[in-house]
């Protein structure tokens, strides 16, 4: 029965191989940044989304831009992503540790998959 537990348990646990992000930037759209998918080099514990809108020259600029990052990074007080970018604009900065996280989009198979192993913990457990 304890193998059961061990097999259960190995089968909900992802192997470390390295944080997954989106990377790309774009200045029309989220949709743009969707497509290249990048492992981060070791160092980088997290996945950053940036979305920016600053004045250039007179000139009002989006900016979306999804990348690697430290966590270091994202609890800043006032990120370094965004400083010098804030005067006479908008930037927020999001942040998340899992495999491509940095997606617009809600992972809705990461929750299913966790409430089956939660499932299978709890019938291997009576």
């Amino acid at each position: 029965m304890k193998f059961l537990h061990i097999v259960a348990f190995l089968l909900c646990v992802s192997v470390a191989d390295g944080l997954k992000c989106y990377q790309c930037l774009s200045t029309s759209s989220w949709g743009d940044c969707s497509q290249k998918e990048v492992t981060c080099d070791s160092g980088f514990n997290a996945c950053a989304k940036v979305y920016a809108k600053v004045k250039r020259d007179g000139v009002s600029v989006t900016e979306y831009a999804k990348s690697c990052s430290t966590q270091g990074i994202c609890d800043a007080t006032e990120s370094s992503l965004c400083k010098g970018q804030i005067s006479g604009g908008e930037c927020v900065v999001n942040c998340c540790n899992t495999d491509l996280c940095n997606t617009a989009a809600i992972q809705v198979i990461n929750v299913i998959f966790l409430v089956l192993c939660a499932f299978l913990a709890s019938v291997l457990m009576q």
